[in-house]
């Protein structure tokens, strides 16, 4: 929601297309370019945002209102705020660079009326609220969309309204965000928008975090709208749009209705300051009547009787006042019957516990006198177990001992056994290298004879050649 003409239904189509990144904008709501409003009334999306919250699975609508104080709209401000406040437990309010008090009266006026009468300010304490701050300028150690902190405090600071305006609401943030630095028309937005609309978006999907274990079926949103509707509806300031000074006299009024409830309050803090018997109850429900007669007097010559509003518009909340007190000093009735009760029971089991106690001393003095007999029998065995248990250290240390020793012989005897088979492996490797080189040496004469027979023979060969040519030539000659 927002003032008329100032890019509220463009923020919502950017914040529910949270895919888009600027390159088309696709009108979920509608948006004009002009300065004639073209939402008119309030839009819901007909497709929601779906979000999985630890494992469910959450579906999140979108609502869009009409313009705030636009003059070619038919009046229905008031409605139209209240209906947002009473459905939605997260609204947007959106605002040019910063907030006006034109803004900051419509919220308060309807919040006071709207919600249902606002249920004595409960309602909203559950809802957020988000200010939305369009056309900022940078600013340093800020970032456009996320939740501001210092911008908040200098706002709450600098002006008294909102910092009352704050406490209606259980938790209220300021988004600043920057110009969109060109025309939309043209499908072009600026980075920073972008940035600071998926900045928000982050931020959003926090507070839906929060809000996830109160969703609620189809169902049950369809029954809140028509069940807001009908209430608002019957509210005789937003049908017939009554003027601002009657708005403020019905605020003032409620106003001081909950002053006197704090200090009925108060009052019966003084009335219950009592011991919890049957006694004291009985002087509270003499208390009872004179008290709320008193208040009712009270707030009928001071409150009722000094405001400006007819008797039709102070008659519920005549009613309800009466009802709130009545509730009031009976919430704390029945605690203080409780407490009675509590205490008489506390009272019982006091003296049944007193007697139990006698009874377990007596018992405790007859089992002290035993103990006593007892105690010696126990030091005399408690001594021949202690001497047992030495005998038993002794004899464990020795088995320990002899344990030990049998281990290191055992220990030194695998040394030995073990350095004995190294002794041994090393002479047969020697060994084995001895007869190595033994036989290469026969095999070295071996083949030394060989090579000297094969010589011998061919020198055989040779001889006998040699003389058989020559026989052959001497029968030649011979010849």
């Amino acid at each position: 929601m927002g003032l008329f003409r100032k890019g509220k239904s463009f923020l919502m189509n950017l914040l529910y297309q949270s895919n888009n990144q600027g390159s088309y904008v696709e009108n979920v709501f509608q948006v004009g370019f002009g300065d004639e409003s073209v939402t008119k009334g309030i839009f819901m999306t007909k497709k929601p945002m779906v979000r999985t919250i630890s494992g469910q699975r959450i579906y999140i609508f979108f609502l869009d209102s009409q313009g705030l104080f636009s003059s070619d709209l038919v009046r229905g401000d008031n409605l139209i705020v209240s209906f947002l406040f009473s459905l939605c437990p997260i609204v947007i309010y959106n605002a040019d660079r910063r907030l006006t008090e034109q803004d900051i009266n419509s919220i308060k006026f309807n919040i006071y009326l709207g919600v249902v009468d606002n249920e004595g300010f409960e309602k909203t304490q559950d809802n957020t609220i988000i200010f939305v701050l369009r056309n900022r300028p940078p600013q340093r150690n800020a970032t456009f969309g996320k939740f501001d902190k210092r911008l908040k405090d200098s706002f709450m600071t600098g002006s008294e309204s909102i910092s009352q305006l704050s406490k209606l609401f259980g938790k209220y943030e300021f988004s600043p965000f920057p110009h969109p630095a060109a025309y939309h028309c043209s499908k072009d937005i600026g980075l920073e928008f972008i940035m600071a609309k998926d900045n928000l978006m982050k931020e959003l999907d926090s507070l839906f975090n929060n809000y996830a274990n109160d969703a609620i079926s189809g169902r049950g949103i369809y029954k809140n709208i028509i069940h807001c509707y009908n209430s608002l509806m019957a509210n005789d300031f937003i049908i017939n749009e009554k003027s601002k000074d009657q708005l403020l006299q019905l605020v003032h009024c409620q106003e001081e209705l909950q002053s006197v409830f704090y200090d009925f309050n108060y009052s019966l803090d003084k009335v219950f300051n009592l011991k919890y018997n049957y006694t004291e109850l009985k002087k509270v429900n003499k208390v009872k009547h004179v008290l709320l007669a008193e208040y009712e007097n009270y707030v009928n010559i001071n409150v009722f009787n000094k405001s400006h509003l007819t008797e039709l518009e102070l008659s519920p909340l005549r009613k309800k006042c009466n009802e709130k007190l009545d509730s009031l000093f009976s919430i704390r009735y029945k605690a203080f019957v409780k407490m009675v009760e509590r205490a008489e029971e506390q009272e019982r089991k006091r003296i049944q516990l007193l007697e139990e106690r006698r009874q377990w001393e007596e018992e405790q003095q007859r089992l002290w006198r035993e103990e006593r007999r007892k105690e010696q029998e126990r030091m005399e065995f408690l001594r021949q177990a202690q001497l047992e248990i030495e005998r038993a250290e002794r004899q464990r240390s020795l088995e320990i001992r002899n344990a030990i020793r049998r281990r290191n012989e055992l220990r030194e005897k695998q040394r030995l056994q073990e350095l004995d088979a190294q002794l041994k492996l090393e002479y047969l490797k020697r060994k084995q290298e001895e007869e190595r080189e033994r036989l290469l040496e026969e095999i070295e004469a071996m083949e030394e004879r060989e090579r000297i027979r094969i010589r011998r023979r061919e020198e055989l060969e040779e001889e006998r050649c040699y003389n058989g040519k020559t026989k052959k030539s001497k029968r030649c000659a011979i010849q």
